[in-house]
C-alpha cells in the first residue's frame, strides 16, 4: 500500500509543495470537520437544543471531544497513506475552532449581554465574529503543523536521494539498514510507475477504440453523403432530359 514517505519519494520536490486537488480537498473537508460539526451544533447545541437528553452538557463534552479525536485521527490516518496532504490540518483546524466556538459561545454571550437591549442582534454579530476570529487562530495554528510537516517531507525527499546516490555507486558509506529501506521503497516506487503504465497503456487504447468507432462513422456519412450526391446529379441530368 502507498503511504506518505513512498509518496514522498516518488515525487518531485516541486509536487511535494503542491496542495491536495480541490474537489478532493472540498469533499475530505465536509465529510470530516463541516457536516459532522454542523450536525452536532444541530443535535446538541445551545441554539438549537433538539435532544432531550439529561445531562446535557456532559454530553456536549464528550461528543465534542470525540469531534476533534475524529478529525484528527481521521486526517493522521489519510496523510499516512498518502490520500491527503499536510495542508488539510490547516483548513481543519480552522473549521473545529469555528465550529465549537459556534456551539459554545451562546450561554457566555447570553450572560455578558443579560440586560441588553437587541440583545439577538449583538449577539449574533458577537458570535460571527469570534468565530472568524477563532478560525483564524486554527488556520494560523494548523499552517505551523503543515509548515512542520513540509519541512519534514523536504527533508526526507533529499536524504532519499542522498542514499540512493550512495547505492547507485556501491559507496560503503551507506549502510545495511539504509540500503534495506531505500530497496524497499524503490520496489514500491517501481510498483507505482507500472500501475500509471498500465492506466496510460488502457487509456491509450481506449482512445484507440474511440477513434476506430469514430472513423468507422465518419466513413458512414461520407459514403451515405456520395450516395445522396449521386442522387442528386441523376436528378439534375434527368431535369436537363426532360427539358430537351
Amino acid at each position: 500500500m502507498r503511504t506518505w514517505i513512498t509518496r514522498i519519494c516518488f515525487e518531485t520536490k516541486e509536487s511535494i509543495d503542491e496542495k491536495t486537488d480541490f474537489f478532493l480537498m472540498t469533499f475530505w473537508i465536509l465529510i470530516s470537520s463541516l457536516i459532522p460539526g454542523i450536525i452536532i451544533w444541530l443535535t446538541i447545541g445551545y441554539d438549537f437544543n433538539l435532544t432531550t437528553l439529561t445531562h446535557k452538557n456532559i454530553t456536549r463534552a464528550l461528543v465534542t471531544i470525540g469531534y476533534i479525536f475524529w478529525v484528527y485521527l481521521s486526517c493522521i490516518l489519510f496523510y499516512i497513506f498518502a490520500l491527503i496532504k499536510s495542508e488539510m490540518f490547516m483548513f481543519n483546524t480552522g473549521f473545529v475552532l469555528i465550529i465549537i466556538t459556534v456551539i459554545f459561545s451562546k450561554p457566555l454571550v447570553d450572560n455578558m449581554l443579560s440586560n441588553s437591549s437587541h440583545k439577538e442582534t449583538i449577539e449574533l454579530i458577537i458570535r460571527f465574529i469570534v468565530a472568524i476570529f477563532m478560525g483564524i487562530v486554527g488556520i494560523i495554528c494548523g499552517a505551523v503543523f503543515h509548515w512542520f510537516l513540509l519541512n519534514r517531507e523536504f527533508k526526507i525527499k533529499e536524504w532519499y536521494e542522498n542514499k540512493y546516490n550512495l547505492l547507485l555507486n556501491n559507496s560503503s558509506e551507506i549502510s545495511q539498514k539504509d540500503k534495506k529501506r531505500i530497496e524497499k521503497i524503490n520496489l514500491k516506487i517501481q510498483k507505482i510507475n507500472t500501475e500509471q503504465e498500465l492506466k496510460l497503456l488502457k487509456n491509450e487504447q481506449k482512445l484507440k477504440l474511440v477513434d476506430e468507432k469514430l472513423n468507422k462513422h465518419l466513413d458512414k456519412v461520407s459514403k451515405i453523403n456520395q450516395k445522396l450526391d449521386e442522387k442528386e446529379k441523376k436528378a439534375k441530368e434527368k431535369e436537363k432530359d426532360i427539358k430537351f
